[in-house]
């Protein structure tokens, strides 16, 4: 997968950090992935965590709002409590595709969807700039796109990646950057192909985990430009431009959910049906989205 820590580490031509012998036990792995980015991008004081006070705060809300809604796509890219995370890409692959089939999955996409569609809409807000801060790359967008770009690439289906297209389009003005170099950028990410009848039958769990929810609520994404809309951000007033980054104590999104294990099915007793080939994240980036259901 993806690692922000890697991606900071090659934007600042110095190594990757080490992993830590005793992770905390209440962190998820890419909490701790992003945290070693924020550390590692504070120590060279490089811009990538705002180039101002209120920018430094305002990163630092976007992390913590990818984190909670890493909670929610756990289960979906995930399969078996992250056994695969560290496997290599086709491992990882073949483990999302045997897990998208099973209720578990459609059920957490039906309750990250709210989200998503947030986020989409705020991106869609084209006179902010490309990314989430305006016109540069920031470790907030670095560590959205760490989290985002399996979940559209492996998990979700053509018909509900399509619906995203603002998001779409984040991912690939991201990948574009330098940074990300070695990791192809958008002609080499290929979204998975699915099979029609696969597709389908997603894409009717969702629908019916969807209307079964009692509680339809949106994770509440930052704004895109340091208090703009009222909401103030945490530490924008302190005259330290590093003491926001610790004003905020940890919050309870710093728990990764223990979902009940999966076991993966056994192969098919029968060859699958032939699914379309496969997208890049370009081609699909460019396409025009369908009208939401949400």
């Amino acid at each position: 997968a993806l690692s922000a820590s890697a991606i900071v580490a090659g934007w600042l031509g110095v190594a990757p950090p080490a992993e830590e012998e005793k992770p905390a036990m209440l962190q998820s792995a890419y909490w701790r992935d992003v945290l070693a980015a924020e550390r590692l991008a504070r120590e060279h004081r490089h811009p990538l965590v705002g180039g101002s006070e209120a920018e430094a705060a305002l990163v630092r809300e976007w992390l913590h709002f990818f984190n909670d809604l890493a909670q929610l796509l756990a289960i979906l890219c995930s399969p078996n409590r992250g056994l695969f995370a560290k496997q290599p890409l086709a491992v990882r692959a073949a483990a999302v595709r045997a897990h998208r089939g099973l209720p578990a999955a459609a059920q957490a996409f039906a309750e990250a969807r709210p989200s998503l569609r947030t986020l989409d809409d705020l991106l869609a807000k084209a006179e902010v700039g490309p990314f989430l801060l305006g016109s540069s790359c920031t470790l907030a967008d670095v560590a959205g796109v760490c989290l985002l770009v399996d979940a559209f690439r492996f998990a979700l289906p053509p018909a509900a990646r399509d619906r995203y297209g603002a998001t779409l389009r984040w991912l690939k003005a991201c990948l574009d950057q330098a940074a990300f170099e070695p990791f192809g950028g958008t002609s080499c990410v290929e979204c998975m192909p699915w099979a029609p009848d696969d597709e389908a039958a997603f894409k009717s769990r969702a629908a019916e985990a969807f209307a079964k929810l009692s509680k339809r609520t949106s994770l509440a994404p930052p704004p895109r430009k340091p208090g703009v809309e009222g909401r103030p951000t945490n530490g924008a007033a302190l005259q330290d431009p590093w003491a926001a980054y610790t004003a905020r104590a940890p919050t309870s999104g710093s728990a990764l959910p223990s979902p009940a294990p999966q076991v993966l099915p056994p192969p098919p007793s029968r060859r699958p049906p032939q699914a379309a080939p496969a997208a890049t994240l370009a081609a699909v980036a460019t396409a025009t989205p369908p009208q939401d259901e949400d």
